[in-house]
């Protein structure tokens, strides 16, 4: 990056000839000072032109492949462009003086980066009329909307729950001080289960039900309990579809057919 102020006055080499022809004595600007278009240099006999993309090299000089690359200031186009901007005075629509250009901050490239004026700096497309520098109304900033988060509510008391990693998406106990929830049951009580209930497929009850279709009509040699010791059926009961269903959805098929009894 280069300052403007760094370029006034830097040697133009001219590589056919090794040397020195000249030296920049102002830099144009294209209409909305957002980029450099050429140079106006101070040769021995007359004033010349040469375009930004002309130049092989800026550094300590401006180099260039030979004097063909200049152009006499004459011949050159430059009614449109924008000179002498060091010193200029900024304002903003409001009329509020903002100071005066100090320098002008240029990429490798020739790109405007930033005006500097005496008080800060600004990006060329803040600009909106160049004679003195007169910049655009800053856009207001709207309000951000806060985001809707979900709150979940809050008990009187602090109570435990617990959380038991079965298949069945069922409460597995309906204590209201100490409630014990499957995880699915708990995942559908914070809405984010993919099922409000419980995922028929591939274990829809139909399907277990013919599955232990044999057990039906048995009687229990046992009680037959959730993991939490709810009571599903009470020894001696006959095995009904509705029995092997609460076994289902407790996880306790298993448990239900070594302890049925045939009769």
């Amino acid at each position: 990056m280069n300052g403007i102020l760094s370029l006034l006055g830097k040697p133009v080499l001219d590589l056919k000839s090794a040397s020195i022809i000249g030296h920049v004595k102002k830099v144009y600007f294209d209409e909305t000072c957002k980029s450099v278009r050429c140079f106006s240099v101070s040769c021995e006999d007359a004033e010349m032109t040469l375009d930004f993309d002309k130049a092989v090299k800026i550094a300590d000089s401006i180099v260039i492949e030979d004097a063909v690359s200049l152009k006499h200031i004459e011949d050159a186009d430059i009614t449109q462009l924008k000179g002498n901007m060091i010193g200029m005075s900024v304002y903003c629509q409001t009329g509020a003086y903002k100071g005066d250009i100090k320098d002008i901050i240029i990429s490798s490239a020739g790109k405007v980066i930033r005006i500097e004026a005496s008080s800060e700096s600004f990006a060329p497309s803040q600009i909106t009329g160049i004679g003195n520098i007169l910049l655009k109304k800053p856009t207001p900033r709207l309000p951000s909307k806060p985001k809707q988060t979900r709150v979940m509510p809050m008990p009187d008391e602090d109570l435990p729950v617990y959380i038991v990693n079965t298949p069945p998406t069922v409460a597995l106990s309906n204590d209201a001080k100490e409630p014990v929830f499957s995880q699915g049951a708990f995942n559908a009580l914070l809405g984010e289960a993919d099922d409000p209930l419980y995922e028929e497929d591939p274990h829809n009850p139909t399907r277990i039900i013919c599955d232990y279709e044999f057990l039906l009509g048995r009687t229990l040699g046992a009680d037959l309990t959730t993991y939490t010791g709810e009571l599903l059926a009470v020894k001696g009961s006959e095995v009904t579809a509705t029995t092997v269903e609460m076994a289902r959805r407790a996880g306790k098929l298993v448990e239900l057919t070594l302890n049925s009894i045939k009769k």
